[in-house]
């Protein structure tokens, strides 16, 4: 079985105001990662509140 698992990171806590700054992905074949992943960085033109700490 195929899975692909995503991770996020955050400048905060709320949907609302915060913003992600990271994404990466992993591709899972019978629960063993393959070489498929996926990171990237991005810019949230805002600052990293404390609550994301």
């Amino acid at each position: 079985m195929k899975l692909l698992i995503i991770d996020t990171e955050t400048t905060g806590l709320s949907a609302d105001k915060d913003r992600i700054v990271e994404i990466a992905c992993v591709e899972l074949n019978n629960h063993i990662p393959t070489k498929n992943v996926f990171h990237t960085f991005l810019n949230p033109e805002i600052k990293v509140s404390a609550d994301a700490f």
